[in-house]
C-alpha cells in the first residue's frame, strides 16, 4: 500500500476516546494501536517502513512519559562532545512525528527517539542500530502521562486523575500499554550488546554516572571534565529552566494550559502521593502479572541527598559540586535503629537494622550502607564475598599480592576496601584494580556489581563459622558481648546474628556463582590444606597466573602463622589495644575443626540436621577435616 493510502487511512479512522465520565481525547488508529491526534502524525507513521537510517544513528525507546526529552539531550551532546544546549527539540527527530524528509539533510549520526513499540520499526533499525531503551517505573508514569495528557490542548482532555488511572489499567490509552511495550521490547534488547537500559530512576539518583554510562556504551567516553558540565547542564532544574523559557513564546501559549509544560517536578516517587492504597494494590497485582516474563528492573523511590560536583585543579579531575541529593535520611534510618541482641541468658550486643537486617553497630556503618546503591566500580575491581569468619583477611591478602605481583605485606586492613564499612568518597583515589570485600548478601550489592565485576566467594565449615564467630564477637570490646558459647551457638541456630545467618547467605550467593564464569569459590579448609595450590587457583582465576617464585613467595608469606605474627604486631598499638580484649585479635587458631573442641555431641547432631536442611538446594562444597 502506498504511503498516500496509508496516511488517508490514518486521518479517516480519526475517533475519540472516552473515560468513565465521558471525558474524551481525540486519536487515530494504525495497525490496531490508537495514537494521539496530531496533523503531523498520519504522514509520519506512514512512510515509517521507508526510513533510510545510517548505521551510526542511535534510536532512544521509551513509553509516553520516561524521561525521553532528557537522555536524548544528553545523547546528543555526548555524540557533539559539547555541554552546549541542543537547539530545537527531539519531536524533530521523533520517527512517529516527523515525515522522512525531515531527517534527509541532518548528518549521521542522529538520536532518533519513539514510543513506538518494536513491530512498527523497521527489522533493519533494530538489528543494525544501538538503541537506548528507557524505562521508568509504571507507578510514575500513569502520573506524570495524565498531568501531561491534560496539560496539552490539542489533547483535549479534562478528565480526573481517577478517570485516566482507570484507562490506563484497561490499557485503553495512545501508544498502548506500558506492559505491553515492555514485553515486546525486553525480546529485542535482552542479551543484545547493541542495547543499553537506562532507567529515570537511575538518572535522577545518579545523572553524572548514567553520562559517563550513555557515553562509554556509545564509544564516546567523556573525559571527566565533559562528563560532569554535561551532568550540570542536564539536571532536571536546569533542563526545566532553558526548555520551559523557550516554550513561552507563542507556539508555546498555543501548547500547554497555563501552568504545565514538558517539563513539571521530575522527581521519583510522587506516586506516593496520587495512588491511593487500593489504587496501589491494583497497580502492584498488575506489575507483578503483566511482567512475570520481563526482567527490566522497576525502581520505585531513591533516596535524594546532595552531592557536589565541581571541577577543580589540573587533569580534568573533578569533585563533587551541584548534585540533588542527600544520604541524610538512610543514615538518620539505620543510626536510628539502635537496638540490642539479646541471648538466652541476657547478655546483649549492639545492633543496628537495615532493610530488615541486623548489623553491629559501628560509627562508620551507616554512612557506608547508606551510600552503597551508589557504589561505581571498575570492571577489573574484584569482590571478594564471605561470611564472617570465612577467612576474608587471608584471601584478601593473598588476592591483592596477585594484582600487585609482588609478595610484600598489604599496607593498612581490608576493612578500608569492606562495601559496608568504608564510605564511597574513600574509594575514590584508589586506582583499580582494586579489591573489596563484604559480609553482605547479594540483594544489597548494586546489580551491576555482581554482573559485571568477578567474585571469590569463599567459604567455610558453618561449624568453624560458629566458634570463631563467638570469639570474634567475644573478644572485640565495641561489641560488648560477655556470653556463653552455649548461648552464642543458640544465637546461630536460631539465625538470629548480626549480618544475617550462614545458610541464608549461601543460598543467596549460590544463585549468583552456580555457573558463573566470573565467580570462583574457595574454601578456607582447602587454603589450610594447600595454599600454594590456592594461589595459583586465585591467580589463574584473575588471570594474573604468577611464576613458580613468586607463588611460593606468596604463600610463604602468606602462611596463618606469618600473617598472624605480622597482622598482630601492627595491632599491638593503642588502636588495637582499644579494639581487643587481652589475648584476641583477627587472627587467632586458623585450625580446621576446632569445632570439635567446642561443640557438644548434641549441639554437632543439631548443627548436622540443620546444614542438611537448609542447604538441600545449594551445592557449595563443605569440608569439616582436612
Amino acid at each position: 500500500m502506498a504511503h498516500e493510502e496509508i496516511k488517508k487511512e490514518i486521518e479517516e479512522s480519526l475517533d475519540q476516546l472516552y473515560d468513565q465520565d465521558g471525558e474524551s481525547m481525540p486519536l487515530v488508529k494504525y495497525k490496531g494501536m490508537s495514537f494521539p491526534y496530531l496533523s503531523c502524525l498520519p504522514e509520519a507513521l506512514s512512510q515509517l517502513h521507508l526510513l533510510e537510517h545510517h548505521k551510526d544513528d542511535i534510536i532512544i525507546s521509551a513509553y509516553p512519559c520516561c524521561g525521553t526529552h532528557w537522555i536524548w539531550e544528553v545523547t546528543s551532546m555526548l555524540l557533539k562532545s559539547k555541554a552546549e544546549r541542543i537547539q530545537g527539540v527531539k519531536e524533530e527527530l521523533m520517527l512517529e512525528f516527523a515525515p522522512q524528509y525531515k531527517f534527509a539533510d541532518i548528518p549521521p549520526p542522529r538520536v532518533f527517539n519513539t514510543h513506538l513499540q518494536p513491530q512498527f520499526l523497521p527489522k533493519t533499525v533494530l538489528s543494525q542500530n544501538k538503541i537506548i531503551f528507557l524505562v521508568r517505573n509504571p507507578k510514575d508514569v500513569v502520573v506524570s502521562y495524565y498531568k501531561h495528557t491534560f496539560g496539552l490542548y490539542y489533547k483535549e482532555y479534562n478528565g480526573t486523575f481517577p478517570s485516566f488511572f482507570e484507562m490506563f489499567m484497561e490499557k485503553n490509552l495512545p501508544f498502548g500499554d506500558i506492559f505491553d511495550f515492555m514485553n515486546k521490547w525486553w525480546p529485542i534488547i535482552k542479551d543484545n550488546p547493541n542495547c543499553l537500559v537506562v532507567s529515570y530512576e537511575e538518572a535522577s539518583r545518579n545523572l553524572l554516572m548514567t553520562v559517563n554510562k550513555i557515553g562509554d556504551f556509545l564509544g564516546r567516553t567523556p573525559n571527566p571534565t565533559l562528563a560532569v558540565a554535561i551532568a550540570e547542564l542536564c539536571t532536571f532544574d536546569n533542563m526545566k529552566k532553558t526548555k520551559n523559557d523557550t516554550m513561552k513564546n507563542e507556539t508555546g501559549k498555543k501548547l500547554w494550559k497555563p501552568n504545565y509544560s514538558f517539563y513539571r517536578k521530575g522527581k521519583v516517587a510522587t506516586w506516593k502521593e496520587w495512588l491511593t492504597v487500593s489504587q496501589n494494590e491494583r497497580m502492584d497485582s498488575m506489575i507483578k502479572t503483566e511482567l512475570a516474563n520481563c526482567d527490566i528492573p522497576i525502581t520505585y523511590t531513591i533516596w535524594i541527598w546532595q552531592e557536589k560536583m565541581l571541577i577543580k585543579g589540573n587533569g580534568g579531575k573533578h569533585t563533587p559540586k551541584h548534585y540533588i541529593m542527600a544520604l541524610e535520611e538512610i543514615k538518620k534510618e539505620i543510626e536510628e535503629s539502635l537496638d540490642r541482641l539479646y541471648d538466652q541468658d541476657g547478655e546483649s550486643t549492639p545492633i543496628v537494622q537495615y532493610k530488615g537486617m541486623s548489623f553491629p553497630a559501628m560509627s562508620c556503618l551507616p554512612e557506608a550502607l547508606s551510600q552503597l546503591h551508589l557504589l561505581e566500580l571498575h570492571k577489573d575491581d574484584i569482590i571478594i564475598s564471605a561470611y564472617l569468619c570465612c577467612g576474608t583477611h587471608w584471601i584478601w591478602e593473598v588476592t591483592s599480592m596477585l594484582l600487585k605481583s609482588k609478595a610484600e605485606r598489604i599496607q593498612g586492613v581490608k576493612e578500608e576496601l569492606m562495601l559496608e564499612l568504608t564510605p564511597q568518597n574513600k574509594f575514590a583515589d584508589i586506582p583499580p584494580p582494586r579489591v573489596f570485600n563484604t559480609h553482605l548478601q547479594p540483594q544489597f550489592l548494586p546489580k551491576t556489581v555482581l554482573s559485571q565485576n568477578k567474585i571469590i566467594f569463599l567459604v567455610r565449615n558453618p561449624k568453624d563459622v560458629v566458634v570463631s564467630y563467638y570469639k570474634h564477637t567475644f573478644g572485640l570490646y565495641y561489641k560488648e558481648y560477655n556470653g556463653t558459647f552455649s548461648s552464642f551457638f543458640e544465637m546461630f541456630m536460631e539465625k538470629n546474628l548480626p549480618f544475617g545467618d550462614i545458610f541464608d547467605f549461601m543460598n543467596k550467593w549460590w544463585l549468583i556463582i552456580k555457573d558463573n564464569p566470573n565467580c570462583l569459590v574457595v574454601s578456607y579448609e582447602e587454603a589450610s590444606r594447600n595454599l600454594l595450590e590456592t594461589v595459583n587457583k586465585i591467580g589463574d582465576f584473575l588471570g594474573r597466573t604468577p611464576n613458580p617464585k613468586l607463588a611460593a613467595a606468596i604463600a610463604e608469606l602468606c602462611t596463618f602463622d606469618n600473617m598472624k605474627k605480622s597482622k598482630n604486631d601492627t595491632m599491638n598499638n593503642e588502636t588495637g589495644k582499644k579494639l581487643w580484649k587481652p589475648n584476641y585479635s583477627f587472627y587467632r587458631k586458623g585450625k580446621v575443626a576446632t569445632w570439635k573442641e567446642w561443640l557438644t555431641v548434641s549441639q554437632n547432631e543439631r548443627m548436622d540436621s540443620m546444614i542438611k536442611t537448609e542447604l538441600a538446594n545449594c551445592d557449595i562444597p563443605i569440608t569439616y577435616t582436612i
